[in-house]
């Protein structure tokens, strides 16, 4: 997988800032995520929202093909109450957090 790894001071604390141009599964450590699917429509995994209070993701569709970016949080989790959220056009991009139980855009 082509996966680069850059750091990001933001406000005083550091966000990993990864890119990648197939499917991945978030891990704890990941904040931004920069996603090209030039190649193939890419599924974005999210682990368990219990296991992540209070982390915050932002995931940036950055190619103009017209192949989604889908994020899809774990099992029955949502995404402000929807199971998966797509993101279809170029720069489009979000970022949600977890309450422990769900996931929700910010």
């Amino acid at each position: 997988d082509n996966i680069y790894r850059a750091t990001e001071e933001i406000g005083g604390y550091e966000r990993e800032v990864k890119s990648v141009t197939s499917d991945y599964t978030l891990t704890g450590g990941d904040s931004v995520l920069l996603v090209d699917a030039t190649s193939a429509a890419v599924t974005v995994s999210v682990q368990s929202a219990s296991n992540l209070r209070r982390k915050r993701y932002t995931v940036v569709k950055t190619d103009s093909s017209a192949n989604a970016v889908t994020i899809d949080p774990a099992g029955s989790e949502t995404i402000n109450g929807a199971s998966t959220k797509a993101l279809s056009s170029q720069w489009d991009a979000v970022s949600f957090v977890s309450d422990g139980s769900n996931w929700y855009e910010v």
